[in-house]
Order: C-alpha cells, then structure tokens, then sequence
C-alpha cells in the first residue's frame, strides 16, 4: 500500500457516508383509492398537505383520531395515536392501507393507519 492509499480509503469513506440509500417510493393516494384491495394490508408511503383533523370521543374514554392527506391526486384519511399535524403542512406519512367494514348502507373507502411521519 502506498502512503496516499490510507487518506484515499478514508476520503472515499467519508463521502460515502453521506450519501443516501435509496429512497422509499411515494405512493399517489389516487393508485390506493381506485385499487383498495391491492393495497389493504400493505405499508405505504403518501405525501401531501394536512387539509383538516378530527378527534371522536367514544363512550368509556376511547377516541377516534384522524387527519386528511390531499396530494395532486386525491385525498385520504389516516388515523393517528400522535399529536395532529398542523393544518397546511406538508407531511410524508408511512402506514398501513385499512379497509373499514361497510357500515350499513354507507360504504366507506380505504385509510391509512400512521406508523410513521416526516416533513417533506
């Protein structure tokens, strides 16, 4: 080994280590909405703007917390156990497709189950 080869091997480290892997596939709401069953199940990736959030208190104390995710494609649901988002950020959110049981006559489309969330 010549003597440049340490400080070679340590500078390509070193710029190797900064760069990024790659990154998890953003999926468009629209692709979930008009294919629900080929996602239920699944974790995945949306990323758009809060348009609004809810919480429904249940009897015994239990609570119903979701906001809205609208990208350029359309807008869906996800239930969160954390803290809302503000309304207007932009978030990626990782989770899992969810389809809920008809209720009565009222058919209710897919949602997605939070298990994770960044900026953009």
């Amino acid at each position: 080994m010549t003597p440049r080869a340490p400080a070679l091997l340590l500078a390509l480290a070193l710029s190797l280590a900064g760069c990024e892997g790659p990154r998890e596939a953003v999926t468009p709401i629209r692709d979930i909405v008009a294919a629900p069953a080929r996602f239920e199940g699944k974790e995945v990736r949306i990323r758009g703007r809060v348009t609004g959030s809810a919480e429904i208190r249940m009897r015994g104390g239990a609570s119903h917390r979701s906001y809205s995710v609208r990208d350029a494609t359309g807008e869906m649901p996800v239930v969160t156990a954390g803290p809302f988002p503000p309304q207007g950020a932009e978030v990626t959110v990782r989770g899992t497709v969810e389809l809920p049981p008809p209720t009565g006559t009222l058919a209710v489309g897919p949602r997605l189950r939070e298990s994770g969330r960044g900026g953009r």
